[in-house]
């Protein structure tokens, strides 16, 4: 996650550190969530859509993931579920702010 969230993020480096844990520990679904971030960062779409949704049944109440399932969505032209994670997203992020 470090490598990934830095000012100049070492994204190759950090995809081949996950994929090691995700060897390991292959149904964390923080991991899971971990992967797909970074697979969005890249712009692999799909296998970052095949990450988050293996991790969202846990993390449901994750903004993070569900502004990376809206943003995912939107690149692969699904505007209908990018509008519904988006609005869960917001609706998250609200709650936190109350």
């Amino acid at each position: 996650w470090a490598l990934a969230h830095t000012e100049s993020p070492d994204l190759d480096r950090a995809l081949r550190v996950i994929d090691s844990v995700i060897r390991r520990w292959p149904d964390t679904p923080q991991y899971r969530d971990t992967r797909g971030q970074i697979l969005v960062k890249l712009g692999r779409w799909e296998q970052a859509l095949d990450d988050l949704e293996r991790a969202l049944p846990a993390m449901a109440d994750n903004v993070q993931i569900h502004e990376a399932l809206a943003e995912i969505h939107k690149e692969l032209g699904n505007e209908s579920m990018s509008a519904k994670h988006a609005a869960i997203a917001k609706h998250l992020a609200e709650k936190d702010l109350k």
